[in-house]
């Protein structure tokens, strides 16, 4: 059995706080439904997040923030374990 969304989350908070960063969670822009996971400084704004291009035909890897950031996608994300 493998670990389940909750404590994947869990896990990135903690790693963003032991790094000094924070962990934003937005909803995927990729029409699939879920959300996207960054792990940034806490001096980037929602909306400079929000700015930034996620991987397409023409980018297939997202901008060059998109790359350094973006730690997950996740379906959802349970308010408890699943493990």
């Amino acid at each position: 059995m493998s670990t389940c969304n909750y404590c994947i989350f869990l896990y990135y908070k903690k790693t963003a706080k032991k790094r000094g960063l924070i962990l934003k969670k937005f909803p995927s822009s990729f029409g699939l439904g879920g959300c996207e996971l960054f792990m940034v400084p806490k001096s980037i704004s929602i909306s400079e997040i929000k700015s930034w291009k996620c991987p397409s035909k023409q980018l297939p890897n997202g901008d060059v923030n998109w790359q350094k950031y973006q730690v997950g996608w996740m379906m959802e994300i349970p308010d408890h374990c699943c493990c």
